[in-house]
C-alpha cells in the first residue's frame, strides 16, 4: 500500500471518487416537474438577498454590536426593518442584469406573462402570501 501521495495526485483520486451531490430540493423539484436552474457562481448582482445583505451590513457598520448576542438581536431587528420597496428594487435588478446578460448572449429579454416582483408584491407594495401548507 502506498502511504506517500503528491497533492496532485490527491486532487485527481479525490476528484474520480467524488460522489455527486444528492439535495432534497432538487429531487423534490424534479417528482413535482420542474428544474432547478443555478446562477454562475460570483455574480452577486444576480442573487436578491446579496443587495439586501449589504443594506444590513451597511446598517450594522454604522453602529457596530460589541457581542454576538447583539449582533443576533441587531441583525433580526433590521431584517424587519428592510422595506417592501428594497426587496422589489432588488428583484429589478437582478432582472435588469438577467437581461442584459441574455441579450449579450444573443437571446431576447427575460419575458412573462407577468412581472416577478408584481407576483410576489401587491400593488400597494405589501408582500402576498405566497407559502403552501402541506
Amino acid at each position: 500500500m502506498r502511504l506517500s501521495w503528491s497533492i496532485g495526485e490527491l486532487l485527481l483520486l479525490a476528484k474520480r471518487h467524488r460522489q455527486p451531490s444528492d439535495y432534497v430540493c432538487v429531487e423534490l423539484a424534479a417528482h413535482s416537474g420542474h428544474k432547478l436552474l443555478y446562477t454562475p457562481p460570483y455574480h452577486p448582482e444576480l442573487q436578491p438577498i446579496e443587495v439586501v445583505w449589504a443594506v444590513a451590513k451597511n446598517r450594522i457598520a454604522a453602529n457596530p454590536a460589541t457581542t454576538l448576542q447583539e449582533l443576533d438581536a441587531k441583525l433580526k431587528a433590521l431584517f424587519d426593518l428592510i422595506s417592501t420597496s428594497t426587496w422589489v428594487g432588488a428583484f429589478k435588478n437582478v432582472r435588469h442584469f438577467e437581461d442584459k446578460y441574455l441579450v449579450k448572449k444573443g437571446h431576447s429579454q427575460v419575458t412573462g406573462s407577468e412581472d416577478v416582483c408584481s407576483s410576489f408584491f401587491s400593488a400597494r407594495g405589501e408582500l402576498k402570501n405566497r407559502l403552501v401548507h402541506a
